[in-house]
């Protein structure tokens, strides 16, 4: 027998502490003998009684088995599959919002932030949508509306979605799409257009609406938190899911509660699909540019801390139901990455107004990024389509030996390379950090008898 290389240990109250297995996801309350022997590797002083539960938890595997190359095995599997091909579309880089936070403002060239894709642009990305899964061989085909602001160009999404959605039924292939909307425009009108289609609408809300006016602004300076609550309305009785992430910050965190209020009183606490996650206020091309950010770094440890209290009050006033709270689930507090991350996966896609193809949509607009380019139709991919796809962080040397590899996947390439111009490297301290902070604050969360009440 020997140990595992994905033990992660951490303190709780008294004289116990955690193990956690990255490949198991087991949780184990373990003592300071237990834990002694598992931190020095003397197994034969456990008792015996223990060894079975160890294993079946994966905490100790046998002498044969290569972690390493089971992970290589998981990753490579998880990448390549693609029995879903899935399609984010930028149907424009314009919007009727000027959030100050936007993504736009760093990423999105000046000259593209009104952009559009027109009637042919939308015509060859179905022909590309068509062609790619059926290259791909998928059984499942989704589609992601998406911008700048998508119902801007509602010509563009109700055609693409209506003529992808017919194919799909002719070949008999499984057929999804999302719109990730502000919320301002998903009208009655627009909703008889595209509703029919819809697997499910994502929206933002920043806070309540004294604090979601200040930065969710229109072009003439007023707010926009009345007009999406009422648009909002109009999905109470509707099929699809429902998915509302309330942005949260240092100066609106302890007035969360009256945007759960605002929720419950249109009538949404109860509905089928409907799911409510907190989230930090950051830029869209965060994961890109601020790993490296000392500043940032310190403020993303401080403010991991605030998901505990925000879930715990939201399950007091009791939106339980409604919040993803285990791990594995969407939104999770701990990571379970066998790839670093969803878009590097083959068979996913991001397309801009021009027909760039992004691996990731936090690159939209960025021309550095782009993988590929659809011409008539067809795709053209560069170097960095195959250097991203093809890269195994088992390979790199930090990842081979780190405790977090199966939680953390190798950590974003295309961070990698705006930092260090190399797909294989990481920003493995920072991974590791983040990746810490989340674990406790999930552990504290499930078992807060476990911890200090300060802690």
């Amino acid at each position: 027998m020997k140990l595992s290389n994905y033990n992660i240990f951490m303190d709780a109250s008294g004289t116990y502490s955690f193990v956690y297995n990255a490949v198991t996801r087991a949780v184990l309350t373990v003592d300071e003998e237990l834990r002694e022997c598992l931190e020095r590797n003397t197994l034969e002083k456990i008792d015996p009684s223990l060894v079975d539960p160890l294993k079946k938890c994966g905490i100790i595997i046998e002498d044969s088995v290569n972690e390493l190359k089971m992970y290589r095995l998981k990753h490579n599997i998880a990448k390549y599959d693609a029995e879903r091909s899935s399609f984010l579309i930028f149907t424009t880089y314009a919007c009727n919002l000027r959030c100050p936070y936007c993504y736009e403002g760093p990423v999105v060239s000046p000259e593209f932030q009104k952009a559009s894709m027109g009637p042919d642009m939308t015509s060859q990305v179905i022909q590309f949508i068509c062609n790619q899964t059926l290259q791909n061989r998928s059984q499942t085909l989704g589609i992601g509306l998406y911008g700048g602001e998508p119902l801007l160009n509602l010509d563009c999404c109700e055609s693409v979605v209506k003529n992808v959605s017919q194919w799909c039924a002719h070949y008999g292939i499984n057929f999804y799409t999302t719109v990730t909307t502000n919320g301002t425009l998903l009208t009655e009108s627009a909703y008889k257009r595209i509703g029919k289609y819809l697997s499910s609408v994502h929206v933002t809300l920043d806070g309540p609406q004294k604090f979601h006016d200040r930065k969710r602004i229109k072009k003439d300076g007023s707010g926009s938190y009345s007009e999406i609550l009422d648009n909002l309305k109009l999905l109470k009785d509707t099929k699809e899911h429902l998915s509302i992430r309330i942005n949260f910050d240092e100066e609106n965190r302890s007035h969360i509660e009256e945007v759960l209020d605002d929720l419950e009183e249109i009538g949404l606490k109860g509905r089928p699909y409907f799911h409510v996650y907190f989230a930090q206020i950051i830029p869209q091309n965060a994961c890109l540019s601020f790993p490296s950010d000392p500043g940032y770094r310190k403020w993303r440890r401080e403010s991991i801390a605030y998901y505990l209290p925000l879930m715990r009050m939201a399950i007091e006033r009791g939106w339980r139901n409604h919040m993803a709270l285990e791990i594995g689930q969407e939104h999770s507090l701990v990571p379970a990455n066998v790839i670093s991350c969803d878009y590097v996966k083959r068979g996913l896609y991001s397309i801009d107004p021009f027909g760039d193809i992004y691996i990731c949509p936090a690159s939209g607009g960025d021309r550095r990024y782009r993988v590929g380019e659809l011409c008539n139709g067809t795709v053209e991919w560069n170097s960095s389509y195959y250097n991203i796809l093809t890269r195994d962080p088992s390979l790199i040397g930090p990842c081979r030996k780190c405790e977090m590899l199966p939680m953390c996947g190798g950590g974003c390439a295309i961070a990698s390379y705006f930092k260090y111009e190399d797909y294989n490297t990481t920003f493995c301290n920072f991974n590791k950090e983040q990746i810490y902070e989340r674990l406790k604050t999930y552990l504290r969360f499930k078992y807060p008898e476990k911890f200090d009440v300060e802690g």
